[in-house]
């Protein structure tokens, strides 16, 4: 060491972030860097500590002390041979590596001050590249053939081929690199350090495929060995109502199509996926989310906000997460810098959208929580002793347009008790709209809850203002009702339901005729049903929802898993938890009579009047029917290709207009966003397997399909092999 008390005398030093006015207007780098006497300076902190922690906690079993020793006597190229021996591609890693050993510097258990390790590997490689240390090499060759399927396998091609195999990298997409390619953005790795390493590789004699689309049942011949690295193709979908809305994208699409952009590719305007001026909310709060905020800023977006389901972690220290434990703190990027909006504590149960599919951002609140009414199921009934607070027309009229103004919401939901009788609440209601539209000129987006047992007047004046009216069925049927809510009945309901049908058929019918006639309603009405509270089965309640969807403008029924509130009344269920897998499964089962031409009977039946909590209500009617199946993707019609697991409405149209262009194989369904991992199951084609539902058995393909349950485990406990053998 060359200065054994540096820690003590020289603090921590990080190159930090080009200005936010500078780097938000471009993809370039945001890190800056020191220059090599600052550089040197912080590598002479490194304790060399007896135990160093940061060679545990490296999953690649880096030395730190060993080339920060190097680094800051000036030995540059001694350094880079020891960064190497253990890291392939530390220009990689210093920057996007989350740094697991600074984590563990005792520095940083001590003072929370840790070595700038991530920082000086950067450092060393850069100046290596910078004064001519790497070039390539020519191996000396064993004669056999590897070959690399996936994005994920540089390092693993890397290390093959320094041992003498020749090396064949497979690549489905169009350019190397994986997620380093297409998942982290320019502004964190500039992709021409990506290629200025595949050169070198090249030089080396590992051999490159592109758009190379391999089926793992039929691995490409002339090789002695095969290293699978694909990575994780298939991202983590969040199944809550409204995800099939216009708008909502995973990460990875908007991440790899904003990169492919700056590539030089060009897309349409329908392809493109882009933030500008828009506003953008990203659900999750990691470094993926960091990242989509970071691109959402620079493609234009007008405000960008974060919501995250755990609480806010504490800032500097956690005592929950102790080393060895991964530190759960606050972590602001260098993307929540530039602008965002960050809430915890936040789950998402709905995607709320227009008539024609946008999802919006809504103010969901209620004129008043008092009720008449003392419905079991229901937390303000009047029974219950709980505060109780109104908001006044003009009270609700100000937050809403207050929010509004600062581009909180674009939308209002509003809803409210009974208070006095129908009527009276209802009117207020209307009040509220009638105010928003014509004296603040609000043109945001109004979901107005009806009250059941409202006049046709009343329901009519609201017609005029809101863009969608809802009445809430509740109970499915009118004898649970009157058990659990006995001064309601459905008839209260059905009328304003038939009020508003009648006003947005007459209101349809008067534009035919005067242009500029007032719009009734024009995103339609829907309902809503609690599941769970009484003993209806999902046959009930799915034959009422077909029946409500014949009427022409119903648009949706949502579905509420029953949540024990009253748990004093005797007349519910006692739930330890909401019914969230029977909710979601109705959602699917209603999705399929909406859009793919499926009947209540053939979902649910007398024998089976409850949907399969295991399996998606389409997979549980394929593996029950087995004499459709398999379908021949070549000839098969539309409505049959609906049919099929895992092929949903665009990929059906898709299959049906490529078809008579081209051949279609597994690469091309997954593209076009067919779930293999059911369909291979139920269709054939000439790349798939042969083994179908009839080889494996409808059994077969169940147990292939059903989640296999977790052992679930205490995170938070450290685990201790003692095993010595």
């Amino acid at each position: 060491m060359g200065n054994p008390k540096a820690f003590l005398n020289i603090p921590r030093q990080e190159a930090g972030y080009r200005p936010i006015h500078e780097r938000i207007s471009d993809f370039g780098e945001v890190e800056q860097t020191l220059n090599s006497s600052e550089r040197k300076l912080q590598a002479s902190r490194c304790m060399d500590c007896g135990v160093p922690f940061c060679h545990w906690a490296c999953p690649l079993g880096n030395r730190p002390p060993e080339f920060q020793d190097a680094l800051s006597n000036g030995k540059w190229r001694e350094a880079y041979e020891i960064l190497t021996r253990t890291n392939d591609f530390p220009e990689f890693t210093g920057r996007v590596c989350p740094a697991l050993c600074e984590k563990s510097c005792v520095l940083k258990l001590s003072i929370d001050s840790p070595v700038t390790i991530r920082e000086d590997e950067a450092a060393i490689i850069e100046a290596a590249f910078r004064e001519g240390y790497i070039t390539a090499k020519q191996y000396k060759r064993n004669g056999l053939k590897v070959a690399v399927i996936g994005p994920a396998g540089l390092a693993a091609a890397n290390q093959l081929n320094r041992r003498g195999y020749q090396v064949t990298v497979f690549e489905k997409d169009e350019y190397i690199g994986g997620l380093l390619r297409f998942g982290i953005p320019n502004f964190k790795l500039h992709k021409p350090v990506i290629d200025r390493r595949l050169k070198i590789m090249e030089d080396e004699g590992i051999c490159f495929k592109t758009n190379s689309t391999i089926d793992l049942e039929h691995l490409p011949e002339g090789f002695d060995a095969y290293a699978i690295c694909t990575g994780t193709p298939e991202a983590r979908n969040l199944n809550i109502p409204g995800r099939e809305l216009r708008g909502i994208h995973f990460a990875m699409e908007i991440l790899a199509q904003q990169n492919r952009v700056l590539a030089g590719q060009t897309f349409s305007d329908e392809e493109r996926i882009t933030a500008k001026n828009k506003k953008v909310l990203v659900i999750g709060g990691g470094d993926t989310g960091s990242d989509c905020i970071g691109t959402a800023n620079r493609q234009g977006a007008i405000s960008v906000c974060q919501i995250e389901i755990m609480p806010k972690p504490p800032v500097g220290h956690n005592p929950a997460t102790p080393w060895p434990q991964w530190p759960v703190v606050l972590k602001t990027s260098s993307s929540h810098e530039e602008g965002c909006t960050r809430r915890w504590s936040l789950t998402s149960n709905r995607f709320l959208g227009t008539e024609d599919g946008r999802c919006i951002s809504l103010l969901k609140v209620m004129l008043t929580n008092y009720c008449i009414y003392d419905c079991a199921y229901c937390i303000n009934r009047i029974s219950n002793d709980i505060p109780r607070a109104t908001l006044s027309v003009s009270e609700l009229v100000e937050l809403t347009m207050e929010f509004y103004r600062r581009n909180y919401i674009e939308g209002l939901f509003l809803s409210s008790g009974v208070v006095r009788n129908p009527d009276y609440t209802m009117e207020r209601l209307v009040r509220v709209a009638k105010d928003l539209r014509t004296i603040h000129r609000f043109n945001g987006y109004i979901h107005l809850k009806s009250i059941p047992g409202a006049s046709r007047e009343l329901v009519r004046e609201a017609g005029l203002y809101a863009d969608r009216l809802s009445v809430n069925l509740e109970i499915p049927t009118e004898a649970n009702l009157k058990m659990l809510a006995p001064e309601k009945d459905h008839r209260s309901v059905y009328l304003p339901m038939r009020y508003i049908r009648e006003g947005a058929l007459e209101s349809a019918e008067e534009r035919k005729h005067h242009r500029h006639a007032p719009r009734f309603a024009p995103a339609g009405q829907s309902t809503q049903m609690i599941v769970g509270a009484t003993s209806e089965s999902d046959r009930d309640i799915l034959k009422v929802s077909s029946a409500l969807y014949a009427q022409p403008t119903m648009k949706r029924v949502y579905y509420s898993g029953y949540i024990s509130v009253n748990t004093y009344d005797k007349r519910l269920p006692a739930l330890k938890q909401p019914p969230l897998v029977r909710e979601n499964r109705l959602y699917q089962a209603d999705w399929l009579l909406r859009f793919y031409q499926f009947r209540v009977d053939e979902l649910v039946d007398e024998a089976s009047p409850d949907l399969d909590l295991e399996v998606d209500p389409k997979l549980a009617w394929a593996l029950k029917h087995p004499e459709f199946f398999p379908v021949n993707i070549y000839t098969a019609d539309y409505e049959t290709l609906l049919r099929v697991p895992g092929i949903g409405v665009r990929s059906a149209k898709m299959i049906v207009m490529s078809r008579r262009f081209s051949r279609i194989g597994f690469y091309e369904l997954k593209k076009m966003g067919a779930v293999m991992k059911k369909a291979r199951y139920f269709i054939t084609c000439n790349e798939l397997p042969d083994k179908t539902i009839h080889e494996l058995t409808p059994l077969g393909v169940r147990k292939l399909l059903v989640p296999k349950p977790k052992k679930r485990t205490d995170d938070r406990q450290l685990t201790l092999n003692f095993d010595f053998d």
